[in-house]
């Protein structure tokens, strides 16, 4: 990682990556070139990235081809009618691998470990 610039913490811009990771590329081909499987691998990657960095996941710091090279890879990875919406969803998993849901369980008075209670509906 490059030292912080003087005026702050470390950005985007400002961060290389260490050695031990690297950014992913998947490619296809159609109207979809991305599978669910390969949306989940980039989020993953997404979530590596921070945990080396601690740079926030959020659109300032995932970037795309066309972010960086308007000019001649405008439509990479997605043409931009879509790409928006398709780099949300690479944000929201990787947030959501992070930070997955806190579950809840009601226990009443008597309950002891093991033992079953039935839920029950309000219907």
């Amino acid at each position: 990682m490059r030292a912080a610039p003087p005026d702050g913490p470390p950005t985007a811009r400002s961060v290389s990556p260490p050695p031990s990771w690297s950014p992913g590329k998947c490619s296809g081909a159609g109207t979809e070139p991305y599978t669910d499987a390969q949306f989940e691998s980039v989020a993953r990657l997404v979530v590596a990235g921070h945990k080396v960095t601690g740079l926030p996941i959020n659109r300032s710091t995932v970037v795309v081809h066309a972010d960086i090279n308007s000019v001649s890879r405008r439509s990479d990875p997605w043409p931009p009618s879509t790409r928006e919406a398709r780099v949300r969803r690479v944000i929201s998993r990787a947030n959501a691998i992070l930070r997955p849901p806190i579950a809840t369980a009601a226990v009443k008075a008597g309950d002891t470990p093991g033992s079953s209670t039935r839920a029950t509906s309000s219907a």
